[in-house]
């Protein structure tokens, strides 16, 4: 990943997603996908507010998704999940997204996703997305 995909968020930059961590992987093996929210303030968010995942072909969700109020687009491409609360301030939220890696996978292959999420508060905002990568073993 590049030094602007993993860049620190700087102070008071609002809802960020801050970290995705993916462990490897076989073919047709199961990972999860965590991806770390944080909400840097100045201030609290007191609406809803919704993350985004775009996952990458060769992977499939299978199993229990964190939050559990997860939308899997007709394609299975993109997963968009309402968190019901806000995010207090530097108070953060984790999206748990179990995976399963498809069978014409090759061994070697990177497959890679992104997180993003919109800030309800300031909507016209653009927050930077986290890249992912699932290195196929």
């Amino acid at each position: 990943m590049s030094a602007d995909e993993q860049r620190v968020p700087e102070a008071d930059d609002g809802l960020q997603v801050v970290n995705v961590s993916v462990d490897r992987t076989k073919v047709r093996g199961l990972t999860v996908v965590r991806a770390l929210v944080a909400n840097l303030g100045p201030n609290p968010v007191t609406d809803r507010f919704t993350t985004t995942v775009r996952l990458p072909k060769g992977v499939t969700v299978e199993g229990r998704i964190f939050p559990e109020e997860c939308q899997l687009d007709d394609r299975g491409r993109e997963l968009t999940c309402r968190f019901r609360k806000g995010l207090g301030l530097r108070h953060s939220a984790t999206v748990l997204v179990p995976l399963r890696i498809a069978d014409d996978v090759r061994p070697g292959q990177r497959l890679s996703g992104t997180v993003s999420l919109q800030d309800p508060d300031r909507p016209t905002r653009v927050v930077p997305s986290r890249a992912f990568a699932i290195d196929v073993q």
